[in-house]
């Protein structure tokens, strides 16, 4: 479409893009082939079926395991990219949100935002660095100007967590 309908790239410049985006895509499955074998290592250790037995042994309730899961996925969601931390905690949480009678699609849109935060929670969010390059800002600017968006972000997220009619209103319809 670049090429031929807008004339606005050439031959050169599309393929410059499709070296970059297979160089992308390259150390996206690099990471993802890493997951794989962590999660099968995970898996075969029993590493979820001990920590699933461990957690139940404490007895908590439902709202505080929820609670502590929102906090550990905001911090890894500010850590380590979206992708990279559905598929590393992906065979770790289910089982123990499970075992307390959590939903499965219902811990998947909590999941989804908690690490949908991460993208521009502090320290190491992509979007506070998209924003830093593209308009200069320096991040004394840009942290105070977030604070907002992550009051709103946790409110609704603890409604997401409390109120699963909210997560399920839909596929329960379908």
């Amino acid at each position: 479409m670049s090429a031929l309908v807008y004339r606005d790239m050439g031959w050169r410049g599309i393929w410059e893009v499709a070296v970059n985006s297979g160089i992308v895509t390259a150390q996206l499955m690099i990471i993802v082939a890493g997951s794989a074998v962590f999660t099968w290592y995970l898996t075969v250790s029993g590493v979820p079926q001990v920590i699933t037995a461990g957690i139940q042994s404490l007895h908590a309730p439902r709202w505080a395991l929820l609670l502590a899961i929102n906090v550990f996925l905001i911090i890894v969601g500010g850590l380590i990219d979206p992708t990279s931390a559905t598929l590393v905690l992906t065979p770790l949480l289910p089982p123990i949100v499970k075992a307390v009678g959590v939903d499965p699609v219902h811990f998947g849109i909590i999941l989804t935002v908690n690490l949908s935060m991460g993208m521009f929670t502090p320290p190491f969010a992509l979007n506070i660095f998209m924003v830093q390059a593209l308009f200069g800002a320096p991040t004394s600017k840009i942290y105070p100007g977030l604070v907002p968006f992550i009051a709103i972000q946790i409110l609704a997220l603890m409604c997401i967590t409390y109120i699963p009619e909210i997560s399920l209103l839909l596929p329960r319809l379908f």
